[in-house]
Formats: structure tokens, sequence, C-alpha cells
């Protein structure tokens, strides 16, 4: 059973990130259909259906899990592991194709930063996580005042993780020694 506290902190970090997400693709709708035809996965038609879907599907997913009232979030949690899945898998098929220099089309458009493996275990793993909360049975608990003081501070860590990881594997190759 998932305590509360922890349920709480992961639906916040989840829900965080996809309303984070969708909010900096909403806000530039262009550039992201732009990062979506990078990939080569769309015929080009369909390009911007696809970017205003996917848009809408992480606002959605995002309100979902973030909602106080009812099992809504388990759904959200579910569209949020899906749209991980998706993202990683359409990564993975351009590293397999050879195709690394792609906008991930994440928070940031036209970085300089490269898809890559990492990328793809990242989602996977938020993937993962997302699934795990979604099926897991909840522990019945009041939430006192140190648990939602714990809440905020357990989203400060688990951002400045995010952050760092980010940092990782956004940083440039060395290139060897000739």
């Amino acid at each position: 059973m998932l305590d509360p506290f922890l349920l709480l902190l992961a639906r916040a970090a989840l829900g965080g990130l996809m309303l984070a997400a969708a909010l900096h693709k909403l806000s530039e709708p262009a550039r992201f259909a732009d990062a979506v035809d990078g990939y080569r996965l769309v015929p080009a038609p369909l390009i911007r259906p696809t970017a205003w879907a996917i848009m809408l599907a992480e606002l959605a997913a995002a309100l979902a899990v973030l909602w106080p009232v009812g099992e809504a979030w388990r759904a959200g949690l579910g569209g949020v592991a899906g749209l991980m899945l998706a993202y990683a898998a359409a990564m993975a098929i351009n590293l397999l194709r050879g195709r690394s220099n792609v906008d991930c089309g994440c928070l940031g458009f036209g970085a300089a930063k490269r898809i890559r493996w990492a990328m793809v275990g990242r989602g996977g793993a938020l993937a993962a996580v997302s699934a795990l909360v979604a099926l897991a049975p909840a522990a019945v608990r009041p939430l006192l005042w140190i648990d939602w003081f714990g809440v905020g501070v357990g989203l400060l860590c688990v951002l400045l993780l995010y952050i760092a990881f980010d940092a990782i594997i956004g940083a440039p190759l060395r290139e060897k020694a000739r």
C-alpha cells in the first residue's frame, strides 16, 4: 500500500512536470510543431494536429493528476505513462536511425541539446513510476501539517534532481583525444 504522503508527492511531481511541459508547448505551438516535425515520424499534413493533440493530452493528464477530488488522478497517471512511453519510443526510433541531432521538444525549444539514450531511459522510468503509482492501492490516513511540509521539501528535491539529471544528459560529449 502506498502511503498518502508518497502518493501526494508523486502526483504533485508528475502532474507538475506535465503541466509545465504543456504550458511551455502551448506558449509556442509553432515551435513545438517544428520539434514534432524534426522527429520525422508524422506525415507533413498531420504535424500541426499531432502537435496540438500532444499539447492537449499533456494538459488533460496534468489536470487529471492534480485534480483533488475523486479517482481521476489514476487515469491521469495512465496518460502520463502513455505520453512518456511515446516520447521514449520517438527518441529511440530516431537514435536507431542514427538521428541524434533532433530537438527533443522538451522544456526549451531550439536548444543545442541532442536526444540521447539517457533521455529514452528517463522517459521509461517516468512511465514506470506513473504506472506504479496509478496501480498501487493507497493507504488511508489523514495528512498532517508535517506531510504537507514534506511534500513541499520533496518537490524541491525532485525538481533539483530532475534539473541535475537534465544537465548531465544534456552536457556536450567530449571528443576522444587523438
